[in-house]
């Protein structure tokens, strides 16, 4: 047994030896290198893969584009600190077919008529009365839209002093701040460092716009030296006859001009001047208002008729404004040939009760019930600005 034991261990060839290189400093430093080139390359592949999967998850989260790249495209940006109860407001509105940037500076002491029914705020209170009141943030838009006359579509909050704070020496000096403020602004929403309600493509899209534009190709107006204000004490009131026009030159949406579809508002809510102050501003926005009118009848849901099918939503720009501006739904506009053409219009707006409750608030106004009648009366309660 031994025997055959010895014969296998002899007749077995060797065992191949490993080659191990002489440990001169020279092979100690290549070892070195290698090990530190192979740990950096798996380093920047693992930050390679998460910044691909952080853009893709952003991408995926960032809500659905408001921004075609052509059309008008406004948004309300928000300064100061988050703590503050009093934040300055400006609004960025961009045209992508006429590659221009537009801002619009508002006064801290301006005059805003508030939606569903909190009066009249000062412009920088009204961030403050949406959280204290724990509303959505679309009671500032909207109350800007109707008042001003511009479709707000999104926000951003900048903790930066705002833009024009620091006084230029001459106008292309204030154009090149102002770009700057701009691109630095879009540049802290990619990085999540300004919150806003922008999807992320649009974040991008729209920096990516303003890196291409020229200082000359930047509007900076404010609306006490645009005149488009009116002083009234220690407060500023919009003037109407003087904004109006430059409100529908800067911002109004070319789409809409294009499209000129033939837009009636009928007030079937009896609200005195409800439908005067909502068709002021689809006018300013870019809308053919054609006519104004009041319903004999009172009607609780506010509707919106259309003519054709291209008038459908998502089909007609000027119908996805209109059910935009009035915060109704899609599903609130119907097909009927025959009834726009009693008020000759393409799309006919009925302003239900409400959507006056939504502008002007529960309390606005209340319907007297007693004895029948061929109209219903209806009486203002006390305390309530009526300033629309």
């Amino acid at each position: 047994m031994h025997s055959f034991v010895d014969f296998v261990r002899r007749t077995r060839p060797p065992a191949r030896r490993r080659f191990h290189p002489p440990a001169s400093p020279f092979n100690k430093a290549l070892v070195r290198s290698l090990t530190r080139t192979a740990t950096s390359t798996k380093f920047l592949a693992a930050l390679g893969l998460m910044i691909i999967s952080v853009i893709i998850s952003a991408f995926m989260v960032g809500g659905t584009s408001s921004w075609n790249k052509k059309s008008q495209y406004t948004v309300l940006i928000v300064f100061g600190d988050a703590k503050s109860v009093s934040r300055p407001l400006a609004l960025l509105s961009i045209n992508g077919e006429g590659k221009t940037a537009i801002t619009l500076r508002l006064p801290s002491s301006f005059m805003v008529e508030t939606t569903h029914g909190y009066g009249q705020y000062k412009s920088e209170s009204l961030t403050g009365l949406a959280e204290l009141e724990k509303l959505p943030y679309s009671l500032v838009t909207q109350s800007l839209a109707m008042h001003v006359g511009v479709d707000i579509r999104d926000v951003i909050w900048v903790n930066n002093v705002p833009m024009g704070s620091n006084e230029a020496k001459t106008s292309k000096d204030q154009q090149k701040t102002t770009l700057e403020s701009l691109r630095g602004i879009l540049f802290q929403t990619l990085f999540f460092r300004a919150r806003s309600t922008m999807a992320y493509g649009d974040r991008y899209a729209v920096w990516k716009f303003l890196g291409m534009l020229r200082k000359d190709e930047v509007t900076d107006l404010d609306m006490i030296s645009s005149s488009m204000v009116q002083h009234a004490g220690e407060r500023y009131t919009l003037d109407p006859i003087r904004s109006d026009p430059v409100i529908f030159q800067l911002f109004s949406d070319r789409a809409l001009r294009k499209e000129n579809l033939a837009v009636a508002v009928v007030n079937a809510a009896q609200e005195p001047r409800l439908g005067t102050a909502v068709a002021r501003a689809f006018a300013n926005m870019g809308a053919n208002v054609t006519s104004v009118s009041t319903a004999n009848d009172v009607q609780e849901t506010t509707k919106l008729i259309y003519a054709q099918k291209q008038h459908a939503p998502k089909k007609s720009a000027t119908t996805d404004l209109l059910l935009r501006t009035l915060g109704i739904p899609a599903r609130s506009a119907t097909l009927n040939e025959q009834q726009t053409l009693e008020y000759r219009a393409d799309i006919v707006v009925v302003i239900g009760r409400d959507a006056a409750r939504a502008l002007r608030g529960e309390k606005a106004f209340s319907y007297d019930r007693s004895p029948p009648s061929s109209s219903m009366r209806w009486t203002r309660s006390s305390g309530t600005s009526s300033s629309f």
